[in-house]
């Protein structure tokens, strides 16, 4: 049985639970289901580990991980990430010194909005810099009296402040729910016990303030956690992390109790097992072999690599752009883009790029409202590319956006637009 089956067998065994007894009411009962939603069903507990904070990327950045060190040796930390996840990063190897940046803008609030890195250094943003153990019952004190403070929200306009006072207040009931949790695993019953109070105390106010629809806490957590690691599985697919562990993200989506988001999560983990399959399958030819092939196999060679396509959106609002070859530093050349080369190929590729059009396998193409939002964000499938290609070499239009976030996969168009081009396409033949 594929994993991810596996994984929707427990789904469907601990929603029938769920059905019949939910979660309990009972303080310590329920911070223990909230320990066992916050972290992977292959995490039994944090019990014993260490609370560890770090940073990565080059200095003046301040990206600052904390979470649970679940794993050290000289090369690698593997922790349990605040927002739920297993996580390894690089230790920095003897006499490499930590990236710098040339230039940092930030917002009123201090926060970086942009910055340009040397270009010839690794920015750094999978190796942790200055780990040091925590105290997590302060973490917890902390917490309890307010701390971080809210966002200033004062520089922008109303829609927008309410929208960051919304998920301030978000963050701040399930950061509480969090920290009860982890306390309770950790045997701080007296600390765990004003955490839980607070985080229902705060989930009542978030329902009156901002006229919620009624929704219990842990079904809130439950759909909180299914967005969290949606948009870590969306943001990491364009970093390039590895598809077995994009995988298993959507995977624990499925292992949640029954929440929204689970739909998707199963079509995006019976895509990712689709790719990994054909990537033991497949055999790289030489980079001298591509250009010789016979055309029809530099299509299918192309198409093979729009998986690791990683194309993103230049403006807000806008869209992604598949065939934008990217600017690089003078005297650097930029890596081929796989959709643009089957452009270049011009109708031979339009035969393929039809029978794909409806593919909803994932690349790593990234696209969004608003790149600082978790809201609305998407990787590209093989047909929303094709589609894009499509309209590049016929010079013809077969998709219209709906939306500023739009693509055809996203608003049910992928075959319609296969439609269209099919019929096109058989205008053009003798």
């Amino acid at each position: 049985m594929p994993a991810h089956r596996y994984a929707q067998t427990l789904v469907f065994a601990i929603a029938l639970g769920a059905a019949t007894a939910a979660f309990s009411a009972e303080p310590a009962e329920q911070m223990g289901q909230w320990g066992q939603l916050f972290r992977p069903a292959s995490v039994p507990s944090i019990a014993g580990k260490d609370w560890i904070e770090f940073e990565t990327g080059p200095y003046d950045y301040d990206l600052k991980h904390r979470g649970w060190r679940m794993d050290d040796d000289a090369e690698q930390l593997q922790i349990l990430t605040w927002e739920g996840e297993l996580q390894r990063f690089r230790k920095p190897k003897p006499g490499v010194t930590r990236p710098e940046v040339e230039k940092v803008e930030r917002d009123p609030n201090g926060r970086i909005v942009s910055m340009k890195i040397r270009h010839d250094q690794d920015p750094g943003f999978m190796t942790a810099w200055e780990i040091e153990e925590c105290d997590f019952t302060e973490m917890c004190e902390y917490q309890l009296k307010g701390w971080p403070p809210a966002i200033d929200v004062g520089f922008m306009n109303r829609a927008d402040q309410f929208a960051y006072d919304k998920k301030d207040a978000m963050r701040n009931l399930v950061d509480s729910a969090k920290y009860a949790a982890y306390a309770f695993d950790h045997g701080e019953i007296e600390i765990a016990n004003q955490l839980h109070k607070l985080a229902r105390d705060q989930h009542k106010a978030y329902l009156e303030k901002y006229r919620e629809a009624e929704q219990d806490l842990d079904q809130f957590l439950v759909e909180h956690q299914a967005r969290e690691l949606r948009t870590s599985a969306i943001r990491r697919g364009r970093a390039g992390i590895s598809r077995g562990e994009l995988l298993a993200l959507w995977q624990q989506i499925l292992s949640l109790p029954k929440n929204k988001l689970q739909p998707e999560a199963d079509q995006m983990a019976t895509s990712y097992q689709r790719l990994i399959e054909e990537d033991i399958d497949w055999e790289e030819p030489r980079a001298d072999e591509i250009a010789s092939m016979p055309v029809d196999q530099q299509v299918a060679y192309w198409m093979h690599q729009l998986r690791d396509h990683n194309a993103r959106q230049q403006t807000e609002p806008g869209m992604c752009n598949v065939l934008l070859v990217p600017t690089v530093p003078e005297g650097e050349t930029a890596p081929p883009n796989p959709a643009d080369e089957l452009r270049k190929l011009g109708t031979a590729a339009i035969p393929a790029l039809i029978e794909h059009m409806d593919d909803t396998r994932p690349t790593r193409c990234f696209g969004y409202w608003r790149i600082a939002s978790d809201d609305d964000i998407h990787l590209l499938t093989y047909g929303d590319c094709c589609v894009q290609i499509f309209e590049a070499i016929a010079n013809k239009r077969i998709y219209r956006r709906k939306t500023t976030t739009s693509y055809p996969s996203t608003d049910g168009q992928a075959a319609d637009c296969q439609a269209k081009a099919a019929a096109w396409w058989q205008e053009q033949q003798p």
